[in-house]
């Protein structure tokens, strides 16, 4: 099967690692949480396998102003070399992080520039989905994808936004019965895979358990699974207008 990795954080990873990704026939999408990331993913993608999306996470938005203004104007000179804003977003779970002011902030500063360059957003949303959505609401975004998704069929709200604009769900590799219920309302058309490696797979090939999980939950192929995934991705992402551009 052919992989797609719609969040994972390789610039964790060690050169070994990053070599067998590079061997690979799949694609990476390796997002950025801190300036020092950032830097890292822009070097190791290589527009084949890995493809790097820039973003400053809510774990990092306590960074000074200057900095961040400094660095969304390297977003504006690097912009034919990133896929997407993110990793972005509120988290309101984490404790001893930047207050939820201070993390908005930061949100819309990216968002803003997402709307600017017409880049997909990648967001980070844990403890705070509806305040997201609200926030998002306000932007006239090219493509969102919500990474580690947990949201509930149960929350009306946001299963009307994302049915109803241009949004995805990215599916870890780890099963639960929320998950399925998300995954038989939703449909192919609108689900992406991740392994969020290292932070909760050990390694980005773990996308393959995600997969496996949307062929069993919507009772097809896992080839059929694997290809229609591909295939979301790679437009979400607009591969193909980067392929080899390093």
């Amino acid at each position: 099967m052919r992989l797609f990795d719609a969040h994972c954080h390789i610039d964790m990873l060690n050169n070994i690692e990053i070599e067998s990704i590079r061997s690979s026939d799949g694609i990476f999408i390796t997002n950025g949480t801190s300036i020092n990331s950032n830097i890292v993913n822009l070097n190791i993608a290589d527009y084949k396998h890995i493809f790097p999306a820039a973003g400053i996470d809510p774990q990092n938005a306590a960074l000074d102003n200057p900095i961040l203004e400094d660095f969304l104007k390297v977003i504006d000179k690097l912009k034919d070399r990133i896929v997407a804003i993110g990793e972005i977003g509120i988290d309101l779970f984490i404790r001893n992080i930047a207050n939820r002011s201070r993390q908005e902030y930061v949100f819309r500063e990216f968002l803003k520039k997402a709307e600017e360059l017409r880049k997909p957003v990648i967001i980070h949303s844990r403890s705070a989905i509806d305040l997201v959505i609200d926030i998002i609401s306000s932007y006239n975004l090219d493509k969102i994808v919500f990474h580690y998704f947990e949201g509930s069929v149960d929350n009306i709200k946001l299963m009307r936004f994302i049915e109803n604009s241009e949004s995805f769900v990215s599916v870890p590799p780890l099963d639960s019965k929320k998950r399925r219920e998300v995954i038989l309302k939703l449909g192919i058309d609108k689900l992406l895979t991740e392994s969020d490696a290292p932070a909760v797979a050990p390694s980005p090939f773990e996308v393959s358990k995600s997969i496996r999980l949307i062929a069993e939950t919507l009772n097809i192929k896992v080839d059929d699974a694997s290809e229609a995934v591909y295939r979301n991705g790679f437009s979400v992402y607009k591969i193909e207008d980067y392929i080899n551009t390093k």
